[in-house]
């Protein structure tokens, strides 16, 4: 059946450059808003507020360190909400999920490389606290249907790489770690790793032109 979404935002945010201590901070707000609706199903309607505090360090030549504290809010993708298939079922009544993000993280332009081209690496530790999280689990006969789990902690490092050197050859690549943990009052899933979300993933690509 037909389905639609329609969303509304608004959003602020200002910037504050301290030159003196190579500083830059950034905050921001949000307001969202989302309304849908699918032939036999309920109407859904759901809103809030989201939130980010970051600033970015560039005392130290060649490397920038950059932090980030927020509480957001992500809504359910028409996905979710009502599935595709008859193994991936929707569930229109989900909420939006809501939790406190944290990263810290450091860039560092290798200066040596400048007359070959640019060299970056990145290293960034981040670490979310979800409530209401979205969840995909399958059941016995293979169908799969999202759920909000009532609490979920999700912690990882990513380290990347960036190369453009010689005019000739570009190199991308990252790698992740993800630690998961279910935290619902649900006892069989309490500890437990969330399914779906792979504890390492990374990501290669190496070009010549």
């Amino acid at each position: 059946p037909p389905a639609d979404r329609h969303s509304v935002s608004a959003a602020a945010e200002v910037t504050a450059d301290v030159a003196s201590a190579a500083l830059t901070l950034v905050a921001g707000a949000r307001y969202e808003g989302a309304f849908g609706a699918r032939v036999g199903a309920p109407d859904t309607a759901t809103h809030g507020w989201s939130a980010r505090l970051s600033l970015e360090q560039r005392s130290i030549p060649q490397l920038t360190v950059r932090a980030e504290l927020s509480r957001g809010l992500r809504f359910p993708s028409l996905f979710e909400l009502y599935g595709d298939t008859g193994y991936v079922l929707g569930e229109p009544t989900l909420r939006p999920e809501a939790g406190w993000n944290g990263s810290l993280g450091l860039r560092h332009v290798a200066d040596w490389a400048a007359e070959a081209g640019l060299l970056a690496v990145e290293v960034h530790g981040f670490a979310s606290v979800v409530d209401d999280l979205i969840q995909h689990a399958q059941n016995a006969q293979g169908v799969s249907r999202p759920a909000n789990i009532a609490s979920a902690l999700l912690a990882g490092v990513e380290v990347g790489l960036l190369a453009d050197l010689w005019q000739h050859l570009r190199l991308r690549g990252n790698l992740t770690w993800l630690h998961t943990q279910d935290r619902s009052d649900i006892a069989a899933r309490l500890g437990k790793r969330l399914p779906y979300r792979p504890e390492w993933q990374g990501y290669g690509r190496v070009e010549a032109y």
